[in-house]
C-alpha cells in the first residue's frame, strides 16, 4: 500500500515538474514572444494555421491570472479572466494545452478536462484558483454560440477570444474591461466561414488594436531559447501543407489574409441576362424588402429595394451616396427610393439592417435605432407609431460563413433566371461587374444590402405578400 502511495506521489512530483517547467522555462518562437511580451492594451495576432497560437494564448493567460507574468506586470490582486471561443469543441485545441499548463495543486480539485467539452466541474464553466500566487483569480470560459448575454454585466482584467468573434460578441466585450482598464487579446486565422470580419479590420486600420501578423514558414515555427533552435516544420513540409489547402483560402491559412483569394468576379453568374431597365413585370402579389448598409465613410452607406415575386427577385433600386452622410440624409434618401417606385413605407414586409457602426473621422456612429428615428422624424410621426404602422428594423444575422451563402444564393439565383436588378440599382451592378471578395472594398457595400433584404425574404417565405397595384418608377 505504502509502495503504492509512494510511486503515485513520484507520479504527482513529475506532472507537477513537467507543468511548472512548461510555465516557468518556456522556449518560444520569435512571434510568440513577441505577442506574450506585447504591452498593448488591445492586441490581435492574425496569422495562418499552426504557428503557435492556441499554445502561447494559454501560457500567457495562466500567467496573467496568476500574476506570475515574466515579461510584463500584471495588475494586482485576485484577477477575472475571461477566455471565449466559437464552441468548446473548437476551442478544444486551446482548452487541451491550458489544462496541460495549469498547475494543478493551485486550482480547485473538482476541475477536470474532457476532450471536446472543454474544462469541466462547475455549471458555469470556469477555473478558480485556490492556491499558490493566482489564490482568488478566476478564469471564466464562455462560448460565441451563448451570444452576448452570456458576458453581459462580467466586468474583468482580461477578455481572450480564440477566433474571430461576431461583431456584436465583440461589441459586448469592450464595455466588460472599461472598470479596470482591462486588456483584450483576440488570436484567430480567418477562413471563408469566419463571420463578417470588416468591422475588426476596421479597428486595425484605426488603431483601436494593435496587430500582429505571421506567416506559417519556418522561421517563424522556430523554437528559440535553448542550446539549439528547433524548428517542428522544415520549410518544404510547410510548402507540401500549403499546397494541400484550398485554393480560395489558401492565403488565409498561410498568412492570414483576410479574404479568400477569388479569381475574377465573385457574382461569376450574374450577367447581361439579369439586367433590366424601363418597365417591370406587374406582379399581383409580391413581398418588398428594404435592406440597409450602415457607413460613415464617403460612398460606405448603401441601402437596396428588393422585390420577391413568385420566387423571383428584383434588385429594383438603391440609396447610394457619394458622400459622408448624416443618419438624417439617409433617411430622407431611402424614404426618396421608395417614393420613385410610388411604395408607401407601410407597404413593406421587411426592413432589416446590419448592425451598429462606430463613429470614425467622417461621420457620427450608425444604427438602426437612430435610423428609425431619423424615418420618423421625417415622416412626422413618432418612433412608436412607426413601429405600429410596420416599421421596424431588424438587425441582420451575420453568423458564420453568412456571405459566402448569400454570394452562392445570388450566383445560384442569377444562374437560374430568377435573379434581376435595375439600372437604378447601378451600385450593385458596378459590383457584380468587378467585385473580387474583397470584405474592403467599397464594391461590397451594395452587395450587402442587397443580399441583407433578399436572404430575409428568402429566409422568411411564410410573411404576408401585399396586392397593391400602384409599384413603378
Amino acid at each position: 500500500m505504502s509502495a503504492g502511495l509512494g510511486i503515485l506521489e513520484l507520479c504527482q512530483k513529475a506532472a507537477r515538474r513537467k507543468e511548472e517547467a512548461a510555465l516557468n522555462h518556456p522556449r518560444m518562437t520569435a512571434p510568440q514572444r513577441a505577442y506574450a511580451s506585447s504591452t498593448a492594451r488591445r492586441l490581435l495576432w492574425r496569422g495562418g494555421n499552426s504557428i503557435g497560437k492556441s499554445w502561447i494564448h494559454a501560457w500567457d493567460d495562466i500567467h496573467f491570472a496568476r500574476g506570475t507574468h515574466p515579461f510584463r506586470p500584471c495588475p494586482k490582486g485576485p484577477r477575472s479572466v475571461l477566455i471565449a471561443g466559437y464552441s468548446f469543441a473548437q476551442m478544444d485545441p486551446l482548452l487541451q494545452k491550458l489544462w496541460a499548463l495549469l498547475p494543478k495543486d493551485e486550482i480547485d480539485p473538482r476541475l477536470y478536462y474532457q476532450p471536446g467539452n472543454g474544462i469541466l466541474g462547475f455549471k458555469v464553466p470556469c477555473i478558480p484558483f485556490v492556491a499558490g500566487p493566482g489564490r482568488g483569480s478566476v478564469i471564466y470560459l464562455a462560448t460565441y454560440e451563448q451570444g452576448p448575454e452570456r458576458i453581459m454585466g462580467w466586468q474583468g482584467h482580461r477578455l481572450s477570444l480564440d477566433e474571430p468573434p461576431p461583431q456584436d460578441v465583440y461589441a459586448e466585450a469592450i464595455p466588460r474591461l472599461n472598470f479596470f482598464a482591462g486588456e483584450l487579446r483576440v488570436t484567430f486565422t480567418p477562413t471563408t466561414s469566419s463571420p463578417p470580419l470588416d468591422y475588426i479590420r476596421e479597428e486595425v486600420a484605426e488603431g483601436r488594436i494593435t496587430e500582429l501578423q505571421t506567416d506559417y514558414e519556418e522561421a517563424n515555427c522556430t523554437i528559440l531559447g535553448g542550446p539549439v533552435a528547433w524548428a517542428w516544420k522544415t520549410q518544404a513540409e510547410i510548402d507540401a501543407d500549403v499546397a494541400g489547402y484550398l485554393p480560395d483560402d489558401r492565403e488565409m491559412r498561410r498568412s492570414g489574409a483576410w479574404t479568400p483569394a477569388i479569381k475574377g468576379r465573385a457574382l461569376e453568374l450574374i450577367g447581361e441576362h439579369c439586367w433590366i431597365d424601363g418597365p417591370i413585370p406587374k406582379w399581383k402579389e409580391f413581398r418588398i424588402g428594404v435592406g440597409i448598409d450602415h457607413g460613415t465613410r464617403p460612398g460606405r452607406q448603401s441601402a437596396s429595394l428588393v422585390i420577391e415575386a413568385g420566387g423571383d427577385y428584383y434588385i429594383l433600386d438603391e440609396y447610394r451616396p457619394q458622400k459622408a452622410a448624416s443618419t438624417e440624409e439617409d433617411a430622407r434618401g431611402i424614404l426618396a427610393m421608395l417614393a420613385r417606385w410610388r411604395i408607401p413605407y407601410t407597404r413593406v414586409n421587411l426592413w432589416i439592417g446590419d448592425r451598429a457602426t462606430s463613429a470614425s473621422y467622417w461621420g457620427e456612429a450608425k444604427s438602426n435605432q437612430d435610423l428609425l428615428d431619423a424615418l420618423a422624424a421625417e415622416l412626422r410621426i413618432t418612433a412608436k407609431e412607426a413601429r405600429r404602422q410596420g416599421l421596424k428594423i431588424q438587425t441582420a444575422r451575420k453568423p458564420r460563413g453568412s456571405v459566402r451563402r448569400g454570394v452562392a444564393k445570388l450566383n445560384s439565383l442569377a444562374r437560374e433566371g430568377r435573379l434581376k436588378a435595375h439600372s437604378r440599382a447601378a451600385g450593385f451592378r458596378a459590383a457584380a461587374l468587378a467585385w473580387k471578395g474583397d470584405d474592403a472594398s467599397e464594391l461590397k457595400d451594395s452587395v450587402d444590402s442587397a443580399r441583407y433584404a433578399l436572404m430575409a425574404l428568402y429566409d422568411k417565405k411564410e410573411l404576408d405578400n401585399p396586392t397593391f397595384s400602384t409599384i413603378g418608377a
